[in-house]
């Protein structure tokens, strides 16, 4: 878990070099050190009609200890995140992409087991491969142990498209879509 650095308290025109170092820490903080992950699947996944499949990943960078098997963030640094997604996936059916974040067991002032759907991306009957794409940002503080996950449903049996180059290097698999991506980043504290 990242350790969130303490706002300095200034008092009047208290500008001490500890206030200024903490305030320092802070920015640092934000810019540089801000729990983040990308995950990537180059791995046909099936998606049976109806049902809602969450896409398994691989980790590429996780700096945070964030990725569970088979490819799901577990929240460990509390706070509001920033979570993008990109799907590709075949054609001829209504197809839907969205994160699904879940409070953990304990900890979360929500309760346990609370799951709401985010960066909801809908898709309606293409002919041909396509790629969802989402972006959105955390409906509520997550808390350490709150799961995000990557999931997919399709009006018909449907799949992933592959990239046969390898996961993390985008490829021209069907129209030209790019490799299954969830990635995240932490944007502030909250609670």
């Amino acid at each position: 878990m990242t350790t969130i650095p303490s706002p300095p308290t200034f008092a009047g025109n208290d500008s001490s070099l500890a206030n200024l170092q903490a305030l320092a820490a802070c920015s640092r903080f934000l810019v540089e050190t801000g729990p983040a992950w990308h995950f990537c699947n180059d791995v046909a996944t099936s998606i049976p009609a109806g049902t809602p499949t969450m896409m398994p990943m691989r980790a590429i960078t996780d700096n945070d200890g964030l990725y569970t098997s088979p490819g799901f963030a577990t929240i460990q640094t509390r706070g509001y995140y920033k979570c993008d997604l990109s799907l590709p996936v075949g054609g001829s059916y209504t197809v839907r992409a969205y994160l699904l974040l879940t409070t953990a067991p304990t900890g979360n002032p929500r309760g346990a087991g609370v799951t709401t759907p985010f960066a909801m991306q809908a898709s309606y009957a293409s002919s041909v491969a396509l790629t969802l794409n989402g972006s959105d940002m955390t409906p509520y503080c997550c808390y350490p142990g709150d799961t995000i996950k990557l999931y997919c449903w399709s009006a018909g049996a449907n799949a992933q498209v592959v990239n046969s180059a390898g996961y993390g290097t985008a490829t021209r698999a069907a129209s030209g879509t790019l490799y299954a991506s969830f990635t995240g980043r932490y944007l502030s504290y909250g609670t």
